[in-house]
Parts: structure tokens; C-alpha cells; sequence
């Protein structure tokens, strides 16, 4: 083999070793993570958020204030109601509406908060933008 196959060789085998390397990267990417009570307290607290839902890509968007209140503008229409965290969960309740009080498990994913059902551990919904609210 004459060196300029040598270096070729070389080369298919470092490019070959470096996509094998990347993907495995992709692989161990890191876990969600669960958020504590104080992270979500923070993150939520005079927010307004945009994201979907899981289950059927339905859009959704909500504005939380610092003094608990939501405003929930879900699919053109809007209900207030309050959030709060009681544990490690975000719970909320809205005015109007059967008595409920849906609480979620809050994980991280890089830029996007997952809403799991603390129950099943189910992705329930995310948010893909989470902003200060300019009101």
C-alpha cells in the first residue's frame, strides 16, 4: 500500500470513529431533570409560557404572577385561576371549572420544561418558551 492510500485509510477510519463517537454522545445525553419546589417557584413566578400538548400537539399558553395567579389563554379562550407549589409539584386551580387541583412533577430538558403526571410518571405537556411576563 503506498502512503497515499495509507493516509487515505487513515482518514475513512478517523471519520468512521468520530461519527460512531458523536452518536454515542447523543446517546448519553443527560436525563430530564426534576425541579425542587424553590427552582420551580422561581422559574414559574411572573412567567408566561408557551408550549403544547402531548397528547393531541394543541397549543396552549399561560401567564403566572409572582402573587400566584394564572391566566391560562388555552385554545383562544381564557381562564384565571391560581398556581402554587406544594412539595416538589406545580399545582394549579382554576376559577370556573369542576373542582380539581391537577399538581405536576416539573422536569428540565435542556430549554424545555416537561409537565409529568405525578402519578403514571406521563409527559403530559411542555414548554417549549418561558419568558418574563412584561406585565
Amino acid at each position: 500500500m503506498g502512503e497515499n492510500e495509507k493516509g487515505g485509510v487513515v482518514r475513512i477510519i478517523a471519520l468512521f470513529a468520530g461519527a460512531v463517537l458523536g452518536s454515542l454522545g447523543s446517546a448519553m445525553a443527560a436525563p430530564p431533570e426534576p425541579l425542587k419546589g424553590a427552582q420551580i417557584e422561581a422559574l414559574f413566578s411572573g412567567a408566561t409560557m408557551r408550549g403544547d400538548f402531548l397528547a393531541d400537539g394543541s397549543a396552549w399558553a399561560e401567564r403566572t404572577t409572582k402573587s400566584g395567579r394564572v391566566l391560562d389563554m388555552l385554545q383562544g379562550g381564557k381562564h384565571a385561576g391560581a398556581w402554587f407549589v406544594a412539595g416538589d409539584r406545580m399545582c394549579y386551580i382554576y376559577f370556573g371549572k369542576p373542582p380539581s387541583q391537577p399538581c405536576y412533577v416539573i422536569l428540565r430538558d435542556g430549554n424545555t420544561i416537561l409537565f409529568h403526571d405525578p402519578k403514571t410518571g406521563a409527559a403530559i405537556a411542555r414548554a417549549t418558551s418561558v419568558e418574563p411576563s412584561r406585565r
